[in-house]
């Protein structure tokens, strides 16, 4: 009910904002009303995000695999990201060695959890510095992968996919967990991440062409 609620509050702040940007002659007006509905968009999808864990957890979530294009999904995470606010002064790439394809996925999800690793990679990287992403089709595996150059601590490597682990503030930590839980038990896949001098951090998503659960 809370979710429900809340997301309802959400669309109905989002169409009065672009009511008031179409009735607007003003530039600045409008301009303001066009980051009020990147916000709410944003803030949309975190709480649709906290809906889906919840589930996740509970094992009660639905997937919805569907034909998925590997540069669409790429595209929709460079989209989404590179207004976050955690861009600022950052830059986000998609690899000049990711290959398009297609396959059967729940879009959704993927794009979920391929924005965590986004995210992350923003949090954990200096002003000026870019995060890579890509994808690439292997004989019997779909593989995605984001990459930064900031290297994890060995004492965080060994705890980053634990609930509730975090290296920011009290009450956060379930965005690795979420990955991994989302990545193995309901696209059946696995995730991994590899973090050293001289190569940074990159995450690493492998899944199946078949077999995912429905």
């Amino acid at each position: 009910m809370f979710f429900h609620d809340i997301l309802n509050i959400a669309t109905g702040v989002k169409y009065a904002s672009q009511m008031l940007s179409k009735s607007s002659i003003s530039e600045y007006t409008s301009s303001q009303c066009h980051k009020i509905n990147r916000a709410i968009t944003q803030m949309t999808e975190e709480i649709q995000a906290q809906k889906d864990f919840t589930k996740a957890e509970e094992g009660t979530l639905k997937l919805n695999v569907q034909p998925a294009s590997s540069n669409e999904i790429l595209t929709r995470i460079w989209d989404i990201y590179t207004e976050h606010p955690l861009c600022e002064n950052r830059q986000i790439s998609i690899s000049e060695h990711s290959e398009n394809f297609m396959f059967h996925t729940d879009s959704t999800i993927l794009t979920r959890i391929l924005g965590n690793i986004v995210k992350n990679a923003l949090e954990a990287s200096i002003q000026g510095e870019t995060i890579t992403i890509g994808s690439r089709k292997t004989p019997d595996s779909i593989v995605f992968w984001g990459h930064n150059s900031y290297v994890m601590p060995t004492k965080i490597q060994r705890q980053v996919f634990k609930r509730s682990f975090t290296t920011k503030e009290e009450g956060r930590g379930i965005g690795t967990y979420s990955m991994k839980l989302l990545v193995e038990k309901y696209l059946k896949g696995q995730i991994t991440f590899e973090s050293t001098e001289g190569k940074g951090t990159i995450f690493t998503i492998s899944l199946p062409e078949i077999n995912i659960q429905k």
